[in-house]
C-alpha cells in the first residue's frame, strides 16, 4: 500500500492507525492523525518515513509541527529510486493541549510506503 506525494507540495503523513495498547491515553486522532498530549512533560519523538520512486539526486523532508509551527525536520537526498527512510528523533517539552503533526515534502514525485513497519512514529513521555 503506497500514499502517492506530488513534487512541490506539503501534506500529512497518513499516520492511520495506533497499534493495540500503545495509546493508553488515547492521544493520537487517527482521522486527523495529530497527536495531543494530556500530560505536561518531556517526550521523545521519533519518526520513521520510508519513500519508494524518489528519482536520484531529489530531497524529501519530513516535518514535525508543534501547535502549527515547524519545529523539526530532517531530509534525505536521494541516491537511488529504492526504497529509502527519512528518520527524525528529537526530545520535546509539551504541555498538556499541545499537538504534534507530521507532514512530507518532497521536490519530486514519489510514494510512501505505509504499514506499521514501513512508516511509523512513536511518542513516549519520559520527563
Amino acid at each position: 500500500k503506497h500514499f502517492s506525494v506530488t513534487a512541490g507540495n506539503t501534506v500529512k503523513i497518513p499516520f492511520d492507525s495506533v497499534e493495540s495498547g500503545s495509546d493508553p491515553h488515547n492521544e493520537f486522532n487517527t482521522a486527523e492523525r495529530k497527536y495531543t498530549a494530556t500530560e505536561d512533560g518531556l517526550y521523545l519523538v521519533s519518526a520513521n518515513v520510508t519513500v519508494s520512486s524518489l528519482p536520484s539526486s531529489y530531497n524529501v523532508y519530513v516535518i514535525c509541527r508543534k501547535n502549527g509551527t515547524t519545529y523539526r525536520d530532517s531530509f534525505l537526498n536521494s541516491a537511488d529510486p529504492s526504497w529509502q527512510s527519512v528518520i527524525l528523533i528529537f526530545v520535546i517539552h509539551l504541555s498538556a493541549g499541545d499537538y504534534l503533526e507530521f507532514y512530507i515534502y518532497s521536490e519530486a514525485d514519489c510514494n510512501i510506503v505505509n504499514g506499521s513497519t514501513r512508516t511509523y512514529f512513536s511518542i513516549a513521555k519520559i520527563a
